[in-house]
């Protein structure tokens, strides 16, 4: 087995993997070190490759169009997967979003799991007795298949005392395909970061 650490500068992102025949797998890392500024630029010149994108998002054909569903998109950054899951809970735009974190893909076998933290909404917390950011953690595990990513998919939630529960758990089917991800595609990292970065700001989970 041989160990590739990578590192980013600011944001914890799943850019560390571990080779075991064809099986590639991700996990969260520490932020780079500060002083470590020449390693970090030099890394920050290769460029993000489009994996794929999936979706199963229905949008309303009413006039106050209503939006529900997931989206993952991801991104290959120096052999390893990066990427985002979106779920849509109302406004057809600028959802909820989450990177993904502790990527596992096996490209022989094209099983992948990953999960992400959202806050896809607001719930009443009896300790503060207020409302707060929901702490959303979505696990996913299934197969990349030629025209759709499926597999079965755990939503859990924080709770006050901070043990997670599950709140639902389905099977579901987003359609797609590898390649390119809509955008970003064959761009410098530092591009895609600082993108990424003002995304988690807004949309990103609130804990």
């Amino acid at each position: 087995m041989k160990n590739i650490r990578l590192v980013s500068l600011v944001l914890s992102l799943p850019i560390t993997c571990l080779f075991t025949g064809h099986a590639l797998v991700g996990r969260n890392i520490h932020q780079w070190p500060s002083g470590s500024t020449t390693e970090g630029v030099d890394r920050l010149q290769d460029n993000v490759m489009g994996f794929g994108k999936w979706s199963n998002v229905k949008v309303s054909e009413s006039e106050d169009s209503h939006a529900s569903g997931i989206t993952v998109k991801m991104w290959r950054y120096r052999g390893n997967l990066i990427g985002y899951l979106f779920e849509y809970v109302g406004p057809p735009s600028d959802p909820p979003t989450g990177m993904l974190e502790d990527i596992s893909f096996n490209e022989k076998t094209m099983e992948i799991s990953f999960r992400a933290k959202l806050s896809t909404g607001h719930v009443y917390s009896d300790k503060d007795k207020k409302w707060v950011p929901a702490k959303d953690i979505y696990i996913f595990k299934g197969t990349i298949q030629p025209t759709a990513i499926i597999g079965d998919l755990e939503k859990r939630r924080v709770q006050d005392d901070g043990k997670e529960k599950i709140v639902e758990g389905e099977k579901i089917e987003l359609k797609g395909e590898l390649g390119p991800a809509d955008y970003l595609e064959n761009r410098p990292y530092q591009e895609w970061f600082e993108f990424t970065e003002k995304i988690m700001k807004t949309r990103g989970p609130k804990w």
